[in-house]
């Protein structure tokens, strides 16, 4: 994915392979497909920043997912969802975010007992009621042409 920041008001901290930079009012950001990044307001002010994600579908559904959690009131004092939901959105949406830590291979084997054990007590990876995003296809990975 293709992500652009611009900063409308307030600062944003973003890090960038392990970079860091402060983003200024009327800056803008574009973090090309698979680096890694992070992005967050640590100043003492509210930050507007408008984001753009492209494609954009499977990542919408994702935040549709985790912010009608937060609405909902399923998630901890730090905006987190308990950790059973979060395996299944980490899993089901693995081609939209990768986390930092642990290492993937770690992830994979962690997730999926994790995830196993979240739908055994009802939890869903995603929630209809709260998205307007019907779940769209992961995109394929990109194939080679034939070299005959």
């Amino acid at each position: 994915m293709h992500e652009t920041f611009t900063v409308r008001e307030g600062e944003l901290t973003v890090l960038r392979d392990g970079r860091r930079s402060i983003v200024g009012a009327g800056a803008r950001v574009e973090i090309e497909p698979a680096v890694w990044h992070d992005w967050f307001n640590e100043g003492r002010v509210d930050t507007i920043v408008r984001v753009e994600v492209t494609p954009g579908e499977r990542f919408a559904h994702m935040i549709e997912t985790l912010f009608g959690l937060a609405r909902d009131g399923h998630v901890n004092e730090r905006g987190m969802p308990h950790p059973l939901q979060l395996a299944l959105v980490a899993t089901e949406f693995s081609d939209v975010i990768v986390f930092r830590k642990p290492p993937p291979v770690v992830q994979r084997l962690l997730f999926g007992a994790m995830a196993a054990i979240a739908r055994r007590r009802g939890y869903r990876a995603t929630y209809p009621a709260l998205s307007r995003t019907t779940l769209a296809p992961r995109y394929p990975a990109p194939t080679r042409p034939d070299t005959d």
